[in-house]
């Protein structure tokens, strides 16, 4: 309290005695002294509690309370636990803390299963198909995360899914007691722990694929790795493990001879009385997928500039080149990926026309034989001035480009190019890939830019005689690479259709369990913005099977999911669909007969330990459960703890100051009214 309110209490109360004396010290000869000390007093009580009340002094309230602390039980509901010897030991082991009465008494307990995330049941049955530790634990401390809390784990230490739960974080630990069941035997293991291969492979080409394999025991073995694509062996390898080299790594190419799915199998041979022997083998699925861009080259007339671009096409194995004249059928061009015009004409108005209403991918290379007076009626990505003079212009490369990397183009020494003369204006938006330069002067025109009009791409060179280029190139490198690489570029570019598909899947081809087998898809409207009012379905059936199984996809955010997590074992061919439009995408996968907890038969507490070490908690086994528990009953730092609690209240806040108050005042009244004096 401070020195004036103090100061202002004892000048109340002294105000409040002369005041009392005052009133009733003069009757005293008429009162007697008894009743006028009595009155006096009333009075004196009265005046205090007033002048009190006006003056309202701060008070400091205690208030004391028992603080017990959270003990969270949390148990692994994992099928690697439904041995009945596991699940047993589990069950006797968690019971018996649960049940104890001291335990109940010193902690609120909470009670926690977990799979791959945690869940507040306390039912067990041991279908979780996964098991994540590391998200049990976060989930743990983010519910507790301000309040004294202790964990017991009841686990086989085998986490199957998310980060390694042997390194909790730094803020917000807790010490967690671990309980380690199962069979805690150490048995010797061979195991293809992962397989990388790549989704898709081209046609004819050569594609990695690649195995770790591993080895726990005590004892030097020896095995042999096979691979087999389609169940056929086509490479074997002997390996010598032991407990210093107990880990392979094995590469190995393999050439995508045909179209279609391959299944990739690698097999162990397996240890003399090896006990778990199912992850001794691993498979996969690769797509073999002839993708190759079809590239149709149309002039009405034979020129160098057409042998160098056919050449610089097929020098990419994916890629290939078909010569049309003009007057071509344009439905003979419906499934081209690119077209090249050269030097287009008025024979080329059927085509142009085609063109308007299927904006194909194209690139368009004139020249003085070009007619320019046709071009500028037909299209409207680019106007050239009509003039009949033609120059001689040096390429000039645009260091600012950005569609692509020109970095490593070389245009040194290239000869000029024949070029009509007059001003250049393309009214679509473009860059400028390279300029041009006429007698020694760069002038501001374009020599070669690329134009994306809406979803289309047009690529526009104002010059002929590429061949010179191609062939100073060689030259100057005595190869052609410099040319190919550079002018491949530019058709990768120009027949990218992926930014074109409205309809996009995003799937895996092999699903290791059915647990998380789904299936995405993306789809955008016209202007190529994600709709997120499509309405998606997907049509499944198993390979082989008539019936088809159909279901909505979901929105989830940036895409359309379909969850396929109910789907037995077999290989399954979907439909994508989308309703109201003709979009639609195909795709197959396969679903294996896996479990990842069947690979884990022993229980992992050399890892728990540290988990309990760490956190400032101990390991033990379901036969040390009386130890644990005595832990619980005795440790000082686990007890519940006396917690106070001041508040700051004021005086007219204690209801007993006003009932005296009130007595005062009514004894006084009556007092005085007995004895006549009112």
């Amino acid at each position: 309290m401070q020195t004036g309110t103090l100061v202002l209490i004892i000048l109340a109360l002294l105000l409040a005695l002369v005041l009392a004396w005052f009133q009733y010290g003069k009757l005293r000869a008429n009162l007697g002294n008894t009743l006028s000390w009595i009155l006096a007093t009333l009075r004196f009580i009265t005046i205090s509690i007033i002048l009190l009340l006006l003056i309202n002094p701060q008070m400091i309230r205690n208030t004391y309370q028992e603080s017990r602390q959270n003990l969270i039980l949390l148990r692994d509901n994992s099928s690697s636990l439904a041995d009945s010897a596991a699940a047993e030991q589990l069950q006797q082991s968690y019971e018996r803390i649960a049940a104890d009465r001291e335990i109940q008494q010193r902690f609120n307990i909470h009670e926690f299963t977990f799979g791959t995330e945690l869940s507040a049941t306390d039912t067990l049955n041991f279908s979780e198909s996964a098991t994540n530790i590391h998200a049990a634990l976060q989930g743990v401390i983010e519910l507790f995360r301000k309040q004294e809390t202790a964990v017991v784990l009841f686990s086989d230490g085998n986490q199957t899914l998310g980060t390694d739960y042997e390194f909790p974080p730094e803020k917000n630990r807790f010490p967690v007691y671990t309980v380690a069941v199962g069979d805690t035997t150490q048995y010797a293991d061979l195991s293809v722990d992962q397989v990388n291969v790549n989704q898709f492979a081209f046609l004819n080409n050569q594609y990695p694929v690649e195995a770790f394999i591993s080895y726990s025991g005590d004892s030097p073995v020896r095995t042999t790795l096979t691979l087999l694509v389609d169940d056929v062996p086509v490479h074997r390898v002997n390996l010598d493990l032991d407990p210093s080299v107990n880990s392979y790594s094995y590469r190995h190419l393999l050439t995508a001879d045909k179209v279609g799915f391959k299944n990739i199998s690698f097999v162990l041979n397996a240890l003399p009385n090896e006990r778990n022997q199912v992850n001794n083998r691993r498979k996969v699925v690769l797509e073999v997928v002839d993708e190759r861009t079809e590239i149709a080259l149309i002039s009405e007339r034979m020129h160098p500039d057409l042998g160098a671009l056919i050449k610089v096409i097929e020098s990419n194995e994916q890629r290939s080149v078909s010569f049309f004249g003009p007057d071509t059928d344009p439905l003979l061009l419906e499934e081209k990926d690119l077209l090249i015009l050269y030097q287009p004409t008025s024979r080329f108005n059927r085509l142009y026309e085609w063109m308007k209403n299927k904006n194909p991918n194209r690139m368009t290379i004139s020249g003085p034989n070009t007619d320019w007076d046709f071009l500028n009626n037909a299209q409207d990505n680019f106007q050239k001035e009509v003039l009949d003079e033609t120059e001689n212009a040096v390429p000039i490369l645009n260091p600012g480009f950005e569609k692509f990397d020109i970095s490593d183009f070389d245009i040194r020494n290239y000869p000029p190019l024949d070029v009509n003369l007059g001003d250049i204006l393309i009214t679509k938006p473009h860059e400028v890939l390279l300029g041009q330069q006429i007698r020694g002067i760069e002038i501001e025109e374009p020599l070669l830019a690329v134009i994306t009009n809406d979803q289309a791409r047009e690529a526009v060179l104002f010059g002929e005689h590429i061949w010179k280029w191609r062939m100073q190139d060689y030259r100057n490198n005595d190869s052609f690479e410099n040319f190919d690489q550079f002018f491949n570029k530019i058709l990768r570019y120009l027949s990218d259709n992926a930014s074109r598909e409205r309809l996009s899947l995003d799937y895996k081809n092999l699903f290791e369990g059915s647990s998380r087998a789904m299936v995405r898809a993306s789809f955008f409207d016209e202007t190529y913005i994600f709709d997120t009012g499509a309405e998606l379905s997907l049509r499944i059936r198993r390979s082989g099977e008539e019936s088809y199984t159909e279901m909505p996809m979901l929105l989830k955010g940036s895409y359309y999911e379909a969850d396929l997590s109910n789907l037995q074992a077999g290989d399954y061919e979907f439909t994508v669909a989308v309703q109201g439009y003709p979009n639609s995408k195909t795709g197959r996968f396969t679903i294996l007969d896996y479990e990842v907890e069947d690979q884990l038969v022993s229980t992992n507490y050399k890892k728990l330990q540290r988990l309990s070490q760490r956190t400032g908690g101990a390991l033990y086994f379901p036969a040390q459960t009386d130890s644990l528990l005595r832990v619980l009953q005795e440790d000082p730092g686990l007890s519940p703890v006396l917690e106070s609690e001041q508040n700051v209240v004021s005086l007219i806040e204690f209801a007993w100051l006003l009932a005296i108050l009130a007595l005062s005042l009514a004894a006084e009244w009556f007092i005085r009214k007995y004895n006549g004096l009112i």
